[in-house]
Parts: C-alpha cells; sequence; structure tokens
C-alpha cells in the first residue's frame, strides 16, 4: 500500500466466456495474512522454456474449481499455455506447508478488448486449469458478483498479493500480504480522478496509507457483499504516486 491516499478504480464485468485480470503490483502498507485466510487466493508461476524454473508472475482468483481470474497484461504476452502454472493454497513461498496445489494451465482467453499498450478498462483474462482443483480446507473458489449492478460502497474490502511492501523495496515478501479498503461511490471517485473517466461499471475504493504495488497483479480485490458472502474484484493494471484502477468480474 502507498503511504498517499490510494483509489482503485475495478471494472465490473460478468464473467462467462470473457475473461478478468491484473498488473503486478505490491501490497503497500498491508500485513501478513493468517494462514487458511482467504482461500481463493492463488499464484500464477511462468517460465520462458522448460529450460527455467517457475517463478512467481502474478495473482489470481479461484472462481471455479478449474477457472481463474487475473489481469490480462499478465498473461497476454505468451500464446503457450505450458509456460504457466497454478499454486493453490499457498500462504509462505518459501515453506511447503503441504497445502499447495500444483496445476499446470490448459488454457488462456484475454478480454477480446484489451489493448496491451493501454490496458484500461479490459485488462481482464480467465485462465483455465489441466484439471480441476480439489476444494480443502485450504483451497475455496470465491463467489463471483450476483449481478454487475451490485453496489459495494463503504462495505468491508481487502487486496491481496505476494508483491513489494514498499514502491522502494526490491524483494518480495514470502507471506502473503493483505490490507484493508473501503469501497466509495463513482461520484467520489470522479472527482478525485477527473483525469480518468470512471464508468458505470467500475468499482472504487480508497484507504490511506494502503495500496497493492507490483507483483499485486492479477490478485483480488475481495468484497463482502450484502449477504455476507466475499466477492472478487480483480487488481489494478495501472499504478502511479495516485492510485491504481483494478478491472473487476
Amino acid at each position: 500500500m502507498l503511504a498517499a491516499g490510494i483509489f482503485f478504480i475495478v471494472a465490473l464485468i460478468l464473467v462467462t466466456a470473457d475473461t478478468a485480470q491484473l498488473t503486478n503490483l505490491f501490497i503497500v502498507g498491508g500485513n501478513d495474512v493468517t494462514e487458511r485466510k482467504w482461500l481463493h487466493q492463488a499464484s500464477i508461476r511462468y517460465r520462458p522454456s522448460p529450460d527455467y524454473y517457475f517463478n512467481h508472475l502474478c495473482g489470481a482468483s479461484l472462481f471455479k474449481e478449474d477457472w481463474l481470474l487475473t489481469a490480462a497484461h499478465c498473461v497476454a504476452f505468451s500464446a503457450n499455455p505450458d509456460n504457466f502454472q497454478v499454486i493453490l493454497g499457498e500462504y509462505d513461498t518459501s515453506v511447503d506447508s503441504g497445502d499447495e496445489q500444483k496445476i499446470f494451465v490448459s488454457g488462456i482467453y484475454v478480454h477480446p478488448k484489451f489493448v496491451e499498450t493501454s490496458g484500461y478498462p479490459f485488462d481482464i483474462a480467465l485462465v483455465k486449469l489441466s484439471q480441476k482443483a480439489q476444494v480443502t480446507p485450504a483451497v475455496v473458489p470465491i463467489a463471483l458478483p450476483e449481478n454487475s449492478t451490485e453496489t459495494f460502497v463503504n462495505r468491508e474490502c481487502w487486496v491481496l498479493g505476494w508483491g513489494l511492501t514498499d514502491s522502494a523495496a526490491s524483494v518480495i515478501p514470502n507471506v502473503l500480504q493483505e490490507a484493508n479498503i473501503t469501497a466509495i461511490t463513482n461520484e467520489e471517485c470522479a472527482d478525485r480522478w477527473s483525469f480518468i473517466e470512471i464508468l458505470e461499471s467500475h468499482l472504487c475504493v480508497y484507504k490511506l496509507a494502503s495500496s497493492p504495488c507490483n507483483g499485486d497483479s492479477g490478485g483480488s480485490l475481495a468484497c463482502r457483499d450484502g449477504n455476507d458472502t466475499w466477492r472478487p474484484w480483480e487488481k489494478p493494471y495501472h499504478s502511479d504516486n495516485l492510485g491504481h484502477t483494478f478491472d473487476i468480474v
């Protein structure tokens, strides 16, 4: 999370055959999560060829046993699904707890309107797993928003990721980070972000001294709905000293 006030714009979209994804950012001003708290959170790993090891690239949200939501810019650069692997049940990347499930990717589906040079507002993608994940005490899909008009203003929300914890840092934390953040009205967002067009399909969130940073891309913004159910929103593709822009499902 950044030390200044940060806004997040989350584009609300229904996930059907389309995809949803995020950019690599870091959770600045966040804290270590407790183990087995965010059961939908996944790590997307990448290797340029079979001669290399897989390394963490972006976060993602498991919303069905074999489907994940992430940022388009995280995966659009490679047309080969074999270059990607997903780890579910991950908490501390330096320790094998036995909760982890490593699954290869069989398909990547980037939003058809995504333009890599601009990103916003279609920086979303779906990732198809080669096999279904096992639902365990450490791995459970998150519920998607029931409709694209659902409002989360003043609801409890959290941003998640393994990204940098400081905009000047060079070491990514091993333990998953979280930060509490609040959704605000699009009108307030437009007033503060006058240089960005705020659409009805956007969700804006704000929190002083907290925000995603490099390495958190693709991870989720999880908000509690009126039925006390957590719903995912995808991470930012854009980052500067003012805030971040999110694409959401």
